[in-house]
């Protein structure tokens, strides 16, 4: 999913603190009472410590990390090293580094479409290795063709490296979490948890509305 400005805009203005409230954040995605950073860290937490799934030191990929909120925070505020991104958004790669903070680093976020053919050579180059985990935020349902796609993730894992999935699994009924017109006009696909994870039962999948994880 190639994003444009007018994506992220409707994304961002949809966006609901941990309070309920509807957040528009815009370009301050580095600021700590951000919607990026919330995600980050309650990813990063269950991720690390309530489901012991990640260990100090294993290469992490996130795909289609954006701007790369999820990355800095979990390279800064845990002191994870061994974390990067991959977005094929051209206007992302443009604004990266707009208000981002001094020990942002663009180097670890990459343009690599895991669907190319160069996608592996690529992956080291950028980590050094294949990865530990393969992180999918928010694409994996954007994505016609997932046994390409699942197999493409796979590639790129190391010795009993794992993918995991973020998904949204639902439309959400209520406001204010309405739905932007971007969901519809990348052809988003709305569907379970049970359908996500039968649809590819070794690999893990996480509600990314409430953070609960589905592990194989």
């Amino acid at each position: 999913m190639n994003w444009t400005e007018e994506d992220y805009n409707e994304a961002n203005s949809s966006k609901r603190d941990t309070d309920g409230g509807v957040h528009t954040y815009g370009w301050t995605w580095y600021t700590l009472g951000n919607v990026g950073y919330v995600d980050a860290k309650r990813f990063f937490e269950a991720f690390a410590n309530r489901h012991s799934l990640y260990t100090v030191g294993q290469k992490v990929l996130i795909v289609g990390c954006g701007i790369g909120a999820s990355v800095y925070h979990m390279r800064t505020a845990y002191d994870r090293q061994a974390i990067w991104g991959v977005d094929i958004s051209t206007w992302i790669h443009t604004r990266k580094m707009v208000n981002a903070p001094i020990n942002f680093n663009s180097n670890w976020i990459a343009n690599i479409d895991i669907l190319g053919e160069n996608s592996v050579s690529q992956v080291m180059a950028l980590v050094g290795d294949k990865v530990d985990w393969l992180v999918c935020e928010s694409v994996t349902e954007t994505i016609s063709n997932r046994v390409e796609w699942y197999a493409a993730c796979e590639a790129l894992l190391a010795r009993e490296g794992q993918v995991l999935h973020l998904v949204q699994p639902e439309k959400p009924l209520e406001p204010p979490l309405t739905i932007p017109p971007l969901w519809e006009r990348h052809g988003w696909t709305w569907q379970s948890m049970d359908v996500w994870a039968a649809e590819k039962p070794s690999h893990y999948w996480v509600d990314i509305s409430k953070m609960k994880f589905r592990i194989p």
